[in-house]
């Protein structure tokens, strides 16, 4: 395509490559560099990390070694709190007054599985389920945790439901066109 060997291009391809972003690269080291800091020590298998104004962090723990659980990290402390187990393929949101908002697959009809809803007390650990049988494998409480926003699927297509506060079906919001993919929710 260039006319060039790649002993050629290299060298000219890495000029560029300082003269367009040497200023940047300075700016930062003028800064200092800050490195990253581990936060959990439970191996590679933490997800879904969710934080509350006050910098208490909740994520799943799911490193093959214990049962997934939902734990509990408060700012500042080295030891995270084990909330209550869940599986590994959970996720989470988290408000201040609502608790957590789990979604995790469930056996269903005895032969299928899909994601359910449950609101889980962070201070007992208890779960309540919110659906049976839901599909409901992305949720979001909203800012005042009066209702979720939940993506449905079904026949590996996604539709967008608002529910009240107890799980409870109020409108769909959205509908993917087929072969349309959703990746996460977020109020």
């Amino acid at each position: 395509i260039f006319g060039k060997g790649l002993d050629q291009l290299w060298p000219e391809f890495t000029a560029y490559l300082k003269e367009k972003f040497s200023p940047k690269l300075q700016e930062i080291s003028q800064h200092g560099i800050k490195e990253g800091e581990k936060i959990t020590h439970h191996g590679y298998g933490t997800g879904s990390p969710q934080v509350l104004a006050d910098g208490t962090l909740f994520y799943i723990r799911s490193d093959g070694k214990e049962r997934a659980s939902i734990m509990m990290l408060p700012f500042g402390k080295e030891e995270a709190k084990e909330i209550c187990e869940t599986n590994p393929l959970a996720r989470i949101d988290i408000h201040q007054a609502a608790g957590v908002l789990l979604t995790q697959l469930e056996v269903f009809g005895n032969t299928e599985y899909h994601y359910d809803l449950y609101q889980v007390d962070v201070k007992s650990g208890h779960k309540h389920r919110l659906t049976q049988g839901g599909r409901y494998p992305f949720a979001s409480w909203s800012p005042d945790a009066q209702q979720i926003a939940a993506f449905h699927i079904e026949r590996g297509v996604y539709s967008l439901h608002l529910l009240n506060s107890k799980g409870k079906y109020l409108e769909t919001l959205w509908t993917a066109t087929e072969g349309e993919s959703v990746a996460g929710l977020d109020w």
